[in-house]
């Protein structure tokens, strides 16, 4: 969460890669792995985030927390109310460089959405993720996630570790397109936790297959009423990814369903409908359909014709 806060503020222009960041004695005091900072030194963004991604800094941590926010209890309430506009319910931040700590907690599942959600967003960010080492002032740091030298299709994501969580290790790799995270906490050792994440990973790549749907891919069209025309094309509005068990993504079908009411005039981006897809009877992704054209509104004795048709064709219907 300390670097997604870092990359959005990069995203946002508060801080550039060069901007200089200074440690405070209470930055540099910190335990557990670090860069060996001293109150007083400055360092940019960019070795900011290289210090996080490969060797868990935790003196980085604070010290960009402190710039960012004024003070680390100012930036841990930044990172829980992000933690909520995330969905993650459960998890709570007391710090921002992972150490145990009262009430800091999380799941598996709620470290995977913030793992997605990162990589969602930043997915640049695997360029420093992916380094198996980091050089930094003429030392050198491994990288903690050894599965990055032990699997070329490992590129992150982040590790921990701590007497009360254990040995930690959410790890994502790509291949052919398709990217899964794995999660493994409370493991007893380091090399444990890398076999385990690869284990969830190399299953994943075995047993599963996404199914993807292009943004603005043609789903047919929309009826419009007192429009030039009857009807709009629809397209979809974004991309959509979905995960299925493999052998079974020939079973995906998509079901375009309307807006019960779209009237003109329709411009291109409108929200008409949504596309769902479905295995058998069960939804397993939906997106939302827009329209692909502009369906300018009809005159008025257009629209009262069409109006009067459609008053017929009610009163015609069976059982009306």
């Amino acid at each position: 969460m300390t670097l997604f806060l870092v990359w959005e503020a990069l995203a946002g222009g508060s801080v550039t890669w060069d901007t200089e960041v200074a440690v405070s004695a209470y930055a540099a005091n910190v335990g557990g792995s670090r860069l060996g900072l001293a109150p007083g030194d400055r360092l940019t963004v960019r070795e900011v985030v290289g210090g996080l991604a490969v060797a868990s800094a935790n003196d980085g941590a604070r010290a960009v927390a402190e710039h960012l926010a004024g003070s680390v209890d100012a930036f841990v309430e930044t990172m829980n109310r992000r933690a909520e506009e995330l969905g993650l319910s459960v998890t709570r931040f007391a710090n921002a460089d992972g150490w145990d700590a009262p009430g800091q907690v999380t799941t598996a599942v709620e470290v995977a959405r913030l793992a997605a959600a990162y990589l969602r967003d930043h997915p640049e960010a695997v360029t420093f993720h992916r380094q198996p080492s980091l050089e930094f002032r003429g030392r050198t740091y491994r990288n903690f996630n050894g599965l990055v030298a032990r699997d070329p299709t490992v590129d992150g994501l982040k590790t921990g570790m701590t007497a009360a969580a254990g040995w930690n290790l959410v790890a994502t790799a790509s291949r052919d397109g398709t990217r899964l995270i794995a999660v493994v906490l409370g493991a007893p050792t380091e090399r444990s936790r890398e076999d385990g994440a690869h284990a969830l990973l190399e299953y994943g790549f075995a047993h599963y297959a996404v199914v993807r749907v292009p943004a603005g891919e043609a789903a047919g069209t929309v009826p419009v009423s007192g429009g030039r025309r009857p009807e709009a094309a629809a397209v979809t509005g974004a991309p959509l990814a979905v995960t299925v068990p493999r052998g079974r993504a020939a079973e995906v079908t998509r079901q375009a369903r309307p807006h019960p009411a779209v009237a003109a005039p329709v411009e291109p981006g409108q929200p008409v409908g949504e596309l769902v897809l479905l295995v058998g009877p069960t939804e397993v992704g939906r997106v939302t359909l827009v329209a692909g054209e502009e369906v300018p509104r009809a005159g008025r004795l257009a629209r009262l014709w069409q109006a009067f048709l459609e008053w017929v064709r009610r009163m015609l219907r069976p059982g009306q």
